[in-house]
């Protein structure tokens, strides 16, 4: 049988759009045509798109479409939710030249659009903001380009923050406007184009399976003994009205022992994915009651499974598909009670275990005694059938004595429901009208609550449409009966039990029990911010509080280990031999087992405490959470890592911080290329190499250099050189300079204007030939011929904040100072700045450089002629000096050993 797409590695979720007709099918002929407006010269192309037909824009043309949060139809009535305006987007679309056209560029721009149509705000690309939208400001748009003789190609923008962080005014009355625009002697195709919630992948390994998910579909698993992914856990093969129970008929032969109770359970088996459920199922579940008292002439028991049927695959609605695989009977000691039936299947006690015909007909008169018994290992595992539940969806995971524990997951608003009435315990969805509800498996032991009521229901399951005759659309059906009274069309949330953290059967990452979980005791109702592995248990928190759990511990609540100190980077763990550290609303934290969680960055205090401080670490206006941050592990150099967003920055992450938690000092590392996620590999030595992920795509290497993995013959040092000219959004580079020659082999690095007209500027490329760069964002000042460029991705800045130099007394005037350092082979300068006072501006004096020259405002040492880098001639005062070095050689970051001053003290103020 043919692998299907769903069992490769190649596996993407399902993806709900919020634009309508993306794909341009029927945009020019249909209903659809007026989903995109156009200026211009629009063609729909009839062959050649990736999904169907394409839109080609011609020259200074332009198309858009308007999508609205929440869309109302005639006489106002509510038809749906669009777009969830607290919750991150990403647009994706194809591009491909032009088909006549040699210039290939086109320009993206988001705006909302407020309640009377008017643009309030436009997105900013490169600040990741909203801004007010002003007459003056032409700026904020994406530029994508494409070189001649591409094919499609799968542009993929950078992250789009959540609508409602542009202000509380913004919310259902709004709407987004997605305008694509080309430029004079400039044309693209595109196709294919979406706007869909932005994924945030977790990923956990355990038991050599790696599990998956994007924060909003059903978790899914890669085995890497059979090469495939294939989805956590099998669904439940729920019993609908459209597949009702197996019927049974007692026999009148065979060799069953009369006035015994029976009851009979299944598997099922997915064709598509290739896997068995982990658990069998009966309606002794949540269904129905069936037991068989076999009379003394009634000895064979027949089971008739042609009617059931069991929900589709997520990705197959057409049909409905037996997938009843192997039959388990089970039988009482002798009792006839339900519960005695029930402890027997708990404590496994088979009567018979075997393969039946896919939706067939199975027939026992087997004998009774322990030779019927079969093997029960691998079909219930560890999970009773009366426990046993779907794998949670999550965007938080963690191992921990070989269990799997994840906690999270979306609040999801798409399309609308509408309750059947009080008492009933279904909610309809849609399929048929735009927009459509979008639903799926990964619903089941969420909560679903009406925008505008305060009870909360726990869904017990998603039923496809076909697999019920009560209705045409998805359903929900709730544990508990719907009790409102509302009636139609309604807005609506699903959303997970927040603070709740659950975990699977030790070393089984596809067996899940819903007694398996634990709470924040004392923080019900608050969100779990962090998990991570400790040596003495599970470290769990919320913004403010920390809590600690052990399996062992006989509860269902973690106890707290600190009532107000808590995480704000649910990405910035690390553990390191034991001790672990993170991010707090204080600045970073370090907790050893036993002990409780203390502050460890007071020496660079501000920029965690002090909005107004140049590196202040961002939070996000909707949580206030510092949801960029990353942490890791950097052995090699006895550090954590903390990558962090600063006011800066305008994509990722534009600030390294690195704790050597040897020395207990603070190096900071500043990037170009701003960092998303690290990741780690090995090299052909089989050593770990540190990567970093930038905000364009690029794969960087952690301690190679400033261009850090360009290419291998990049590895450490700059590419430097004089422009020879510039245009608006592109470098031309003298072909003396060694760069990369293919085509689009810079993407991703950083281009900076280090002297010369345009000083100070740096941009990204998004594209290259031997000689010309290309850029997303224009120049502010276009450099010339006397500019000077520097390709790079990593600064790096030694940084003292608040430090005191061990000073008894208030300094009158800072002679000089010592730094003692490693040698560098190639050589490189180090700046050195004072601050005093805490202040943030340095303290700028005539000094004398290491080379006698006198007058100097930045005075810097050479890397590379001896141990100690000496500079004088300060006269810098106060009780608090900070000390910035900033170091331009190849070695990051420069390891500095000690330092030492020369002062003049003042006895009294």
């Amino acid at each position: 049988m043919a692998t299907p797409s769903e069992t490769t590695k190649g596996y993407s979720w399902p993806i709900y759009s919020a634009v309508t007709n993306g794909d341009f099918e029927s945009w020019a002929s249909s209903s659809d045509a007026n989903s995109w407006t156009e200026s211009g010269t629009v063609t729909q192309k009839s062959s050649g798109g990736v999904t169907g037909d394409a839109a080609e824009l011609a020259a200074s043309s332009k198309i858009y479409q308007v999508i609205p949060f929440v869309q109302y139809g005639s006489g106002s009535a509510f038809e749906g939710r669009n777009i969830d305006p607290q919750t991150p987007l990403l647009l994706r679309m194809n591009a491909k030249p032009h088909s006549s056209l040699s210039v290939h560029s086109w320009k993206v721009q988001l705006h909302l659009l407020d309640e009377n149509g008017d643009q309030a705000f436009v997105y900013d690309w490169f600040q990741t903001k909203w801004v007010a939208e002003t007459a003056s400001f032409a700026g904020a748009y994406w530029k994508g380009w494409v070189q001649s003789g591409d094919g499609w190609i799968r542009q993929s923008l950078p992250w789009i923050s959540a609508p409602k962080t542009a202000g509380a005014a913004v919310d259902d009355d709004y709407d987004i406007r997605i305008s694509i625009e080309t430029e004079s002697g400039e044309g693209i195709q595109v196709d294919d184009v979406q706007l869909t919630v932005y994924p945030t992948m977790s990923i956990a390994q355990l038991a050599g399976d790696t599990i998956m998910c994007d924060g909003l579909h059903y978790p899914v698993r890669y085995d890497a003994r059979a090469d495939k992914i294939v989805e956590a856990t099998l669904p439940k093969p729920y019993e609908t009205n459209n597949s009702p129970v197996p019927t049974t008929t007692q026999g009148t032969s065979g060799n069953l022992t009369p006035d015994y109770y029976y009851a009979w359970c299944w598997t099922h088996f997915d064709d598509e994915l290739e896997e068995e459920s982990p658990a069998g199922w009966s309606p002794l579940g949540d269904t129905a009651v069936f037991y068989e008292q076999l009379g003394a002439t009634n000895t064979s028991i027949q089971i008739d499974f042609s009617t059931v049927k069991t929900p589709n695959h997520e990705a197959d609605k057409t049909a409905d598909n037996p997938q009843i695989d192997k039959l388990q009977i089970f039988r009482t000691n002798g009792a006839a009670t339900l519960e005695e039936i029930q402890q027997a299947i708990t404590n496994m006690e088979w009567f018979y275990d075997g393969e039946i015909a896919v939706g067939g007909t199975h027939t026992s008169d087997s004998a009774d005694g322990p030779e019927g018994f079969g093997d029960p290992e691998g079909i219930l595992g560890a999970v009773s059938m009366f426990n046993h539940v779907s794998m949670p969806i999550f965007d938080q995971a963690a191992v921990f004595n070989n269990r799997l524990y994840v906690t999270g997951g979306p609040t999801h608003r798409l399309g609308y429901a509408e309750p059947v009435g009080s008492g009933n315990e279904r909610i309809i969805g849609s399929t048929t009208t735009a927009p459509f509800s979008y639903w799926g498996r990964w619903c089941d032991n969420l909560y679903f609550q009406f925008d505008n009521e305060a009870q909360r229901y726990l869904i017990k399951r998603f039923v496809y449409e076909d697999d019920t005759a009560l209705s045409t659309e998805d359903n929900l059906y709730l544990v508990q009966d719907y009790r409102g009274s509302l009636t139609g069309k309604q807005p609506y949330r699903i959303f997970p039990e927040a603070g709740r953290v659950w975990y699977c059967e030790e070393g089984r990452p596809t067996e899940w029990s819903k007694t398996n979980w634990f709470g924040l005791e004392g923080a019900e109702g608050k969100e779990a911010t962090l998990l991570m592995a400790s040596n003495d248990g599970l470290l769990a928190c919320t913004r403010d509080r920390s809590f600690l759990f052990n399996p062992g511990q006989g509860s269902n609540w973690a106890q707290p280990i600190s009532n107000d100190i808590g995480c704000i980077g649910p990405r910035s763990g690390a553990l390191v031999r034991g001790v672990a550290y993170w991010l707090s609303e204080y600045g970073v934290v370090e907790r050893r087992p036993g002990s409780p969680p203390e502050v460890i960055s007071n020496r660079i205090q501000d920029i965690f405490t002090n909005p107004d401080d140049p590196d202040f670490v961002t939070r996000s206006s909707i949580n206030q959470l510092a949801e960029f941050a990353r942490g890791t592990h950097y052995e090699a150099r006895q550090q954590y890592l903390l990558a962090v967003k600063t006011p800066n920055a305008k994509i990722g992450c534009d600030v390294v911080l690195a704790y050597n938690y040897f020395f207990q000092t603070w190096d900071i590392f500043r990037l170009r290329s701003e960092l998303l996620e690290w990741s780690w590999s090995v090299d052909d030595d089989g050593n770990g190499v540190l990567l970093f992920q930038d905000s364009f795509g690029t794969m960087n290497v952690w301690d190679r250099g400033t261009i850090d993995g360009g290419s291998d013959e990049r590895g450490v040092g700059l590419l430097e050189g004089l422009v020879v000219s510039a245009d608006t959004a592109s470098l031309t580079i003298s072909s003396d300079n060694v760069l990369d020659t293919e085509s689009g082999g810079l993407r991703g690095l950083q281009v900076y204007i280090r002297s010369g007209p345009g000083a100070g500027q740096w941009r990204t490329i998004a594209q290259n030939t031997a000689t010309t760069l290309y850029f997303h964002e224009p120049w502010t000042v276009t450099p010339t011929s006397a500019s000077e460029f520097v390709i790079g991705s990593i600064e790096f800045e030694w940084n003292g904040k608040d430090s005191d130099l061990g000073l008894p007394a208030r300094v009158k005037k800072l002679r000089y100072l010592n730094v003692d350092h490693t040698v560098e082979n190639e050589g490189g300068r180090a700046e050195v700045r004072v601050f005093t006072e805490f202040g943030a501006t340095a303290h700028s004096e005539q000094a004398i450089a290491d080379d006698g020259t006198v007058g100097v405002t930045t005075p810097s040492f050479d890397t590379a002629q001896g141990a100690r880098g000496h500079v004088s001639g300060q006269s810098a005062r106060g009780y608090h000096h900070r000390l910035q070095i900033r170091h331009t050689g190849p070695q990051k970051p420069l390891t500095i050993r000690r330092l030492s001053a020369g002062v003049e003290i003042q006895e009294q103020d």
